[in-house]
């Protein structure tokens, strides 16, 4: 046994072997090899219910399942892993990564925030999902829109709506009084939640790896920049997604964009914490 092996109750589904490896089914997948005395553990990804993995191909295939025992850490979905790829190319200069758009140097209407607003994600950097304002004495339903699709949540600032239609890649900006689409922005991948408003800019990431900077008034690009340190992509969940995606609701707090880049601590050299202007 490895020192410091983290000991786990037996999964629900049986144990494999190959013919250099015993893959048991304890802490996550382990590849025991016999002839090395050697045990690698993996406990971030899990086998399927029942089955388990199945190793084929040069590959280790863990399908979907639902277990609640490391929520934090494990893979979902059905996952093809394999041994170390190669080296990855270089990460580009930030001067690159950058991209401005056709906004740059147009003037923006940097209205700030008011107290009806719900500017990003549960409101506020902390993630309270609370307002203190009093609610309103009828209740009833002012519009009604159907974009169809999957929707995020909404975020609500300046007098539009912001909504996602998430697998579409597509962010909306809507009239908060009457619904009416005033624009939309279509990004590279799924964008997986709503975005954060910032002094006339809405700001926001995708799962290809680029948060965007949008103009509110009329969701002109601003900027963009790559989070992802390649354009490595794979497939996931039926799309084309970048291995380092960014989640739609980007945390915005003292000027500053704070996000964070990747899909796992344990896969293609972890998390990228980044700091934007």
């Amino acid at each position: 046994m490895p020192d410091g092996t983290y000991w786990f109750h037996h999964r629900c589904y049986i144990a494999k072997a190959t013919e250099k490896f015993i893959i048991p089914s304890r802490t996550g997948i382990e590849y025991v090899n016999i002839e090395k005395e050697h045990w690698d553990l993996n406990h971030w990804v899990r086998g399927a219910c029942l089955y388990g993995v199945l190793p084929a191909n040069g590959l280790t295939y863990a399908g979907p399942h639902n277990c609640a025992c490391y929520p934090e850490a494990k893979l979902d979905g059905l996952n093809a892993l394999s041994a170390a790829t190669s080296p990855y190319p270089p990460v580009p200069a930030d001067a690159q990564r950058l991209e401005r758009g056709p906004a740059w140097e147009q003037p923006l209407d940097a209205k700030p925030t008011d107290a009806k607003d719900w500017p990003t994600y549960r409101h506020d950097a902390e993630r309270s999902g609370s307002s203190d304002q009093a609610l309103a004495d009828d209740l009833g339903k002012a519009w009604e829109l159907n974009l169809g699709g999957k929707l995020s949540a909404m975020t609500v600032a300046g007098g539009k709506a912001y909504v996602s239609q998430v697998d579409a890649h597509t962010l909306y900006a809507l009239d908060a009084s009457t619904g009416k689409p005033l624009w939309h922005f279509i990004a590279g991948a799924r964008v997986d939640s709503p975005p954060t408003y910032w002094y006339g800019r809405v700001i926001v990431g995708g799962m290809d790896g680029w948060v965007y900077c949008l103009r509110a008034t009329d969701g002109a690009l601003v900027w963009r920049f790559q989070a992802a340190p390649n354009s490595r992509q794979h497939g996931a969940f039926e799309q084309i997604e970048s291995a380092w995606p960014v989640h739609g609701s980007v945390l915005v707090e003292n000027d500053t964009v704070n996000l964070v880049a990747g899909r796992s601590v344990f896969l293609d050299g972890g998390l990228r914490f980044i700091r934007l202007d």
